[in-house]
């Protein structure tokens, strides 16, 4: 089926690919990619996402039916968490840190959950952070912002600091009349780039 989502892991020695049905095939990067090993789930997923932490030793995909998210062992390709989440299905992950981790959900809510416990601990949660859709959501690598585009073409920058306090503290940038379709931070120059679906 379609690859729909890579990731490079291990210092850029793999590369993970990823099917629109949610299974991972990795690929030795230094020997013309060969695919050494893949890596099944049980049932296909809806939305499938990957997420590298900032640390690099663990990575983040959307489990079977797009109702739990599989956190794995870079290293080993081992689970190291298997997070259950109910009434939504999860659209995109980030995987802060190997011991944070951000779940986007369809309804437009982003939940945070502490992986110190196999299920995870659940943190907090941000509702409705978009009119419509979030496309894309990710974290700045000095953990100091979160940043999310919405198909109703909003860029937000969200402080980080706010995950672990009951309040919301954003700024937002209008540069597109479509949707927001990916976002990615040049943090050495300070600089966000963007694309919408035109």
């Amino acid at each position: 089926s379609a690859v729909t989502k890579l990731l490079y892991i291990q210092n850029d020695k793999f590369l993970i690919s990823m099917s629109s049905q949610g299974n991972m095939s990795i690929h030795d990067a230094e020997n013309n990619y060969i695919q050494t090993k893949i890596l099944k789930i049980d049932s296909p997923a809806v939305y499938t996402d990957l997420s590298l932490c900032a640390e690099g030793n663990y990575f983040a995909s959307i489990g079977p039916d797009s109702n739990c998210v599989l956190v794995w062992n870079s290293q080993t390709f081992g689970i190291k968490n298997r997070i259950p989440v109910e009434n939504f299905f999860i659209k995109k992950i980030c995987l802060i840190t190997k011991n944070l981790l951000a779940v986007v959900l369809e309804n437009c809510c982003v939940k945070f959950y502490s992986l110190c416990a196999f299920e995870g601990i659940f943190l907090n949660e941000m509702l409705n952070i978009h009119i419509q859709e979030i496309n894309d959501f990710f974290a700045s690598k000095n953990y100091k912002f979160l940043i999310s585009g919405g198909e109703e073409g909003m860029i937000k920058v969200w402080d980080m600091k706010m995950i672990f306090k009951q309040y919301q503290s954003y700024q937002q940038f209008i540069g597109h009349a479509k949707g927001v379709r990916s976002v990615i931070l040049l943090e050495n120059k300070s600089l966000l780039i963007s694309a919408s679906e035109n």
